[in-house]
């Protein structure tokens, strides 16, 4: 399985308040905020091999903070890091950037770089998922607030609906499972010439229409602990609430 994060972005928030370092390189509690995701997505998959993961960065981060060093160095060797020139036009765009370098038939685990999430029933979901012939999985926590992605469920627990920014259930997604990364790269590209987008940018959470649309089954699964850091308030929320056993 491969574990990919996108981190192309400019970290504008980080910037407004005088932070100049790539988001992902910013420490919180003496980890940068990729050190977290990585831990994380150890926690969640405890299997992961460095060549597991993909990073997707900007060029100017390698350029100006040798990124790919840092990157190799939390993540292994043979972690692939791929660099992109541009800020691309949302997240599903810079997951794609990678659609050269993983096998189609391969599953694919994308979290965000500013994200720390624990899904201990991950590995169970996705054996299930794999053998039953399912296109994802969406792994969730209980929200209700706006600023989340959101999956929406029918009585047998297959999701039916995801909304960006939209509360159309409690599920609010963390992380985006695909079974094989070709249905993702066939919804992604199938949402992206629908110019279906949020804030004038293409999002990862409504590409699982496009994978139901295309015939595949995607149910959610239950994530212990969720905890962002993409905004200034957010690390220091995190800082306040992470439990300690991870802090180590």
């Amino acid at each position: 399985m491969k574990i990919v994060m996108p981190m192309a972005g400019r970290g504008s928030r980080f910037v407004n308040i005088g932070v100049t370092k790539p988001k992902p390189l910013i420490e919180v509690l003496g980890k940068t905020m990729v050190q977290w995701s990585i831990e994380g997505a150890r926690h969640t998959y405890p299997q992961a091999k460095d060549s597991d993961f993909v990073f997707i960065c900007h060029a100017d981060h390698e350029r100006d903070y040798k990124i790919s060093e840092t990157l190799k160095a939390l993540a292994g060797p043979k972690a692939t890091v791929l660099f992109t020139p541009v800020v691309t036009e949302g997240a599903a765009c810079t997951v794609l950037l990678a659609k050269d370098h993983i096998d189609g038939d391969e599953d694919m685990l994308m979290i965000d770089a500013d994200h720390f999430v624990v899904c201990p029933e991950f590995e169970k979901a996705r054996e299930e998922a794999r053998l039953s012939g399912w296109g994802g999985l969406i792994p969730t926590f209980e929200r209700t607030a706006p600023n989340y992605s959101y999956a929406r469920t029918d009585e047998q627990g297959n999701v039916v609906e995801t909304r960006e920014k939209q509360v159309i259930s409690t599920h609010a997604a963390v992380m985006y499972y695909f079974t094989k990364w070709k249905y993702f790269v066939s919804a992604a590209e199938a949402m992206i010439a629908k110019n279906i987008r949020y804030n004038n940018e293409f999002y990862m959470c409504p590409v699982y229409n496009e994978v139901i649309a295309q015939g595949h089954i995607v149910r959610t699964v239950p994530v212990e602990l969720a905890l962002h850091l993409g905004t200034p308030e957010e690390a220091r929320y995190f800082e306040e609430h992470v439990p300690e056993k991870y802090r180590s």
